[in-house]
């Protein structure tokens, strides 16, 4: 019924699990789901008790972070439509886009902040109103707004409901299983629909973990992370990446650095903590030669295509291209078939239709 509702069912039923890693100081402190319910809970009350109400629209501006995904959450909740603006757009793209948003409240600025948000909210929601939460049927209601990339042309902030999210979350678990068990390194923005699909709501319904990395390290959207994503990895690592091409490209290069070989055993694998099962590529075609170097390690990347219409995935290689260990070839070229539930069609000119419930 709503992107709330799988957590609050995640809380009851495996509230002692580890829903978030938080680095601290080269060791780790971990967020149970049941505390991260908590929170959310707390920060819906506060918002609603400053005046946000249902379908009102509020604007983040902030990096990646715990608090990211509590605002996210809380406004599912209470039934806010949550537009997040990735903090590396210029200061004329952000006020543009906030502007057309007419937001009831706009985090990320000098007065108000998600950490200061949470620290103001003490009450939690009485059962009644907990209760109204999980039960609204929000399956149609908006649910985020998030920015296409502009490669054409200025970004369209693109309505994206409850259920548009939840079915392609969905179909990108039916391609590409995940588990309780699986802890994911996240380094995509979760204002982008690759991340928000198959970083966030991918999490919430697979009930893994979750680590990110926080900064950014320029205004372009497809800069290569820095040699900090992989001494993350060292501590926290991580069953699940996803990334773009051009972040395969650079950690190849920095796997070759002689320094980084000693800290990691010299090999690609141990470079991202030694384990590693999964890594996804998106936003642009990868090259072969970097597909086929990472497989030489048995580190198939599975690649897709979406569009944030549609919330973001259309098509995505399979888990079932790995049979004994072995990456199959064959099956693993290109995108990969077309998602659960989803159709594709290309006309007699080359042109793309896609329909299903994203």
């Amino acid at each position: 019924r709503s992107l709330y509702e799988p957590l609050c069912q995640t809380a009851n039923d495996s509230g002692d699990h580890v829903a978030w890693i938080v680095p601290q100081n080269g060791s780790i402190r971990s967020i149970r789901w049941s505390e991260l319910r908590l929170d959310v809970d707390r920060l819906a009350c506060w918002l609603e008790s400053n005046g946000v109400k249902p379908q009102d629209r509020v604007v983040n501006t902030e990096p990646n972070s715990l608090g990211w995904a509590i605002l996210d959450l809380a406004c599912a909740a209470m039934g806010a439509i949550h537009a997040p603006i990735d903090p590396r757009w210029t200061k004329l793209q952000t006020s543009q886009a906030i502007e057309s948003l007419e937001p009831r409240a706009v985090f990320g600025t000098q007065h108000l902040q998600i950490a200061t948000a949470l620290e103001q909210a003490t009450s939690m929601p009485k059962a009644s109103q907990q209760l109204r939460w999980q039960e609204a049927v929000r399956t149609d209601q908006t649910a985020n707004i998030l920015w296409t990339s502009g490669t054409s042309a200025r970004p369209k902030g693109v309505m994206l409901s409850h259920n548009n999210l939840l079915s392609n979350g969905l179909a990108k678990l039916d391609a590409m299983p995940q588990t309780a068990s699986d802890i994911r390194l996240n380094l995509l923005p979760f204002a982008h629909g690759y991340a928000r699909t198959c970083e966030l709501t991918a999490w919430l319904l697979s009930r893994s973990a979750m680590a990110c990395v926080t900064s950014y390290k320029s205004n372009s959207p497809n800069t290569a992370p820095t040699r900090a994503f992989g001494e993350l990895a060292q501590i926290v690592r991580p069953t699940l990446i996803n990334a773009v091409p051009s972040a395969f490209q650079h950690w190849l290069q920095l796997a070759q650095i002689p320094s980084l070989q000693a800290e990691s055993s010299g090999t690609l694998k141990s470079f991202f903590g030694g384990h590693v099962r999964q890594f996804a590529s998106g936003g642009a075609p990868i090259a072969d030669a970097i597909r086929t170097r990472f497989a030489e390690e048995s580190l198939p990347i599975f690649q897709g295509y979406g569009l944030t219409e549609a919330s973001p995935v259309v098509c995505s290689n399979r888990a079932q291209c790995i049979r004994d260990g072995t990456v199959m070839p064959e099956i693993l070229e290109g995108v990969g078939p077309a998602v659960q539930g989803v159709q594709v069609r290309i006309d007699h000119e080359g042109r793309l239709s896609v329909r299903g419930p994203g």
